[in-house]
């Protein structure tokens, strides 16, 4: 009885150390996909510019992206995609007053001048701690505590680049 309660105590404590580690692992992989996700779109968006947008337009949201086949459906199958863990997001600012009509060549939907993108956790702590964003010419950033960074991205106690998206 008293190796059996030994061998339990053992056990508990293994799991008890473990545990917190496999979360963490965890919580790493949901980033990883996020900044991946983040990645995805922003080399989406270069290859709609370049096929769908005349040049010089990109894609208003993830939707768009998904019609013109730039991304695959998992990452647009709704305005707020939720993915691993993060919602991924995508904002297009309409063009000048000049262009505001003009529509894509692949999808007939409005075009964008500019866009922001973000991957933020579903349940800080939980599923992530980090939140991401980029943008029309910005590299990838972050901020550790959980909420997308804002344009422009500057550095900060919390806000940092991540890494140059090119």
């Amino acid at each position: 009885m008293i190796e059996l309660l030994i061998v339990l105590s053992v056990i508990a404590i293994i799991a008890a150390v473990a545990i917190p580690l496999v979360l963490r692992a965890k919580m790493a992989a949901h980033e990883a996909s996020a900044i991946s996700s983040l990645r995805t779109i922003h080399d989406a968006q270069e290859i709609f510019r370049a096929t769908c947008g005349y040049g010089k337009f990109f894609a208003a949201a993830l939707p768009q992206l998904g019609a013109a086949r730039t991304i695959t459906y998992d990452l647009a199958d709704a305005p707020i995609v939720a993915k691993s863990g993060y919602l991924i997001t995508l904002v297009g600012t309409p063009p000048s007053d000049k262009d505001k009509d003009k529509l894509d060549a692949c999808t007939a939907a409005p075009l964008a001048a500019h866009w922001y993108a973000s991957a933020v956790p579903q349940l800080p702590g939980i599923t992530g701690q980090r939140a991401f964003a980029t943008a029309l010419d910005e590299d990838l950033w972050q901020d550790t505590n959980g909420a997308a960074p804002a344009e422009p991205f500057q550095a900060s106690a919390t806000v940092s680049r991540l890494e140059i998206v090119k």
